[in-house]
């Protein structure tokens, strides 16, 4: 069986990259143990891209994945909730993972 594809989602912008590498990537790998791909979009755009291009980068990224995680506190991340929504329209499932 081939392994689901998930696209991690939480606050990047109002924060410190150092910070949301370290968030983004406990929960990569907490992933990964339990057997999953991941797509990461700490790892996706360079810090010099404008958010909205980055939003663009992250939703085609979003587009090849089969499930979505979404991070303590997304709710209060406006990319997060734009990922949200459109992993709805593309039916992803959404996980429930805690580190």
């Amino acid at each position: 069986m081939k392994a689901k594809r998930v696209y991690i989602s939480g606050a990047i912008s109002g924060r410190t990259l150092e910070a949301a590498h370290l968030q983004f990537g406990l929960y990569e790998t907490k992933l990964h143990q339990q057997g999953y791909k991941t797509i990461n979009p700490t790892r996706l755009c360079p810090s010099w891209l404008p958010w909205s291009l980055c939003m663009i980068v992250d939703i085609i990224a979003l587009k090849f994945c089969d499930a979505i995680c979404q991070l303590p506190g997304w709710e209060q991340s406006n990319g997060a909730n734009i990922e949200y929504h459109f992993a709805k329209q593309f039916n992803c499932e959404v996980l429930s993972v805690r580190c």
